[in-house]
């Protein structure tokens, strides 16, 4: 029943893709989202010989990241993605050669035709629940059941919180980062990444169905883009040009995502929350905790 969600998302997620590389956190992780993975992973496999490790997706930070263990603890890395395209367009962003690492062609609701039941010590994955089509319990369903019985899943969760930007004008906000950028703070894709992210978590609030998609901001993001065309202020007119050729190519895109409190309510219902981090390193941190979370 949950094909044709991902048959519709097959063509964007190509596009990610090949637009990855000009993404910066928090659409991927960070240095500290990975600081805090490493953290929590190592709690999940500590005493677990040989792990088996499931990753939702093929994001490189995070392959690079549990290559170390398939070289130090013998572990088996499957990595589960609809597309073998963004499978191969991801390798070619690691640092690490990867190895034991098996890719699973598979949407995230059909895992357990491909993978054992009760057969995984771990599964990871980044803003894995927004990119369901709403059908949260039904990756959570899934999740645990190829967990072990003390089988653990780590996650960085993207959720409204209390403390979400609610944006109608976006000017404010663009201006606010092209201010950073002249100023050395930021690149012009940190910048313009930034301002999109903000974009994106405070779009939830401009619609009744629970979802986050830039083309709430669409008319908004072409305006800025045309005032700034042919200005002579460069950073701003790389800025709206930076954002036309990458997120704005996504403006199609949809995350299907709760408040924080609704989230972890959901969570609580298949696992125990051990422990949550947050990031320092951008800025919608409160929006995006990584948890550490024990099969029930």
């Amino acid at each position: 029943m949950d094909n044709n969600y991902f048959e519709s998302s097959r063509e964007k997620w190509q596009r990610l893709a090949d637009l990855w590389n000009k993404v910066s956190p928090p659409g991927r992780p960070s240095s500290d989202d990975i600081k805090n993975y490493k953290a929590e992973i190592d709690k999940a496999l500590s005493g677990v010989r040989a792990p088996i490790i499931v990753l939702m997706g093929s994001t490189p930070e995070l392959r690079d990241l549990l290559s170390q263990y398939c070289r130090e603890k013998d572990s088996k890395l499957f990595c589960v993605d609809m597309t073998e395209d963004m499978y191969n367009a991801m390798t070619l962003l690691l640092k690490n050669n990867p190895q034991n690492e098996t890719l699973v062609l598979s949407n995230w609701l059909e895992i357990t035709k491909h993978i054992k039941p009760e057969s995984v010590d771990l599964v990871v994955g980044d803003f894995i629940v927004g990119n369901v089509g709403g059908k949260i319990d039904n990756l959570y369903t899934e999740i645990v059941t190829i967990l072990k019985k003390d089988g653990y899943h780590v996650t960085r969760t993207d959720v409204i919180d209390e403390s979400t930007l609610r944006i109608n004008d976006i000017s404010p906000l663009f201006e606010k980062y092209a201010e950073e950028a002249k100023n050395g703070k930021l690149t012009i894709g940190q910048a313009s990444n930034l301002f999109t992210q903000q974009l994106v978590f405070s779009s939830w609030f401009l619609n009744d169905k629970k979802v986050m998609s830039l083309s709430y901001y669409k008319d908004q993001l072409e305006t800025l883009a045309k005032k700034w065309a042919n200005s002579s202020d460069q950073i701003k007119k790389e800025m709206a040009e930076y954002n036309m050729d990458t997120w704005g190519k996504m403006t199609d895109k949809v995350w299907h995502n709760l408040m924080k409190a609704d989230q972890e309510k959901l969570i609580k219902k298949y696992f125990e929350i051990i422990e949550t981090r947050y990031s320092n390193d951008y800025n919608v941190i409160q929006e995006s905790p990584i948890y550490l979370l024990k099969k029930k």
